[in-house]
C-alpha cells in the first residue's frame, strides 16, 4: 500500500451476541487479508439487538474495531448518554 492510500473495512450493524460472535471469529482474519488501515462497525444494536454497552464497545474494540458508528437505538439504555461521553471512537447519531 502507498502512503496516500488507507484501506477501511466498514461493518454494517453488529446485532446482540451473534454479530458481535461472528466480529470475534472473522473479524481478525479480515483485517490481515484485506491489509486493513481502520475498521469502522455499526454497533448501534450490539446490546442484545438495541443499543450498545460498555461491555459491547470494550469487546468490538477488542476484535479490532476502531470506530463505531450508532444511530437511534443506541439511546434505548441510559448507559449510552455516559458512554458516549466517555468513549471517544464511539460516534453519536445527530438524530
Amino acid at each position: 500500500m502507498s502512503a496516500d492510500t488507507a484501506n477501511v473495512l466498514m461493518i454494517g450493524d453488529v446485532v446482540g451476541a451473534p454479530g458481535l460472535r461472528a466480529l470475534f471469529t472473522f473479524l481478525p482474519s479480515l483485517i490481515k487479508k484485506l491489509e486493513a488501515d481502520l475498521v469502522v462497525a455499526n454497533g448501534e444494536n450490539a446490546l442484545k439487538g438495541f443499543g450498545i454497552g460498555a461491555d459491547e464497545v470494550s469487546a468490538m474494540r477488542s476484535y479490532g474495531v476502531d470506530v463505531i458508528t450508532s444511530g437511534n437505538h443506541v439511546w434505548e439504555h441510559k448507559e449510552a448518554y455516559e458512554l458516549l461521553e466517555a468513549e471517544q471512537t464511539l460516534l453519536r447519531p445527530a438524530n
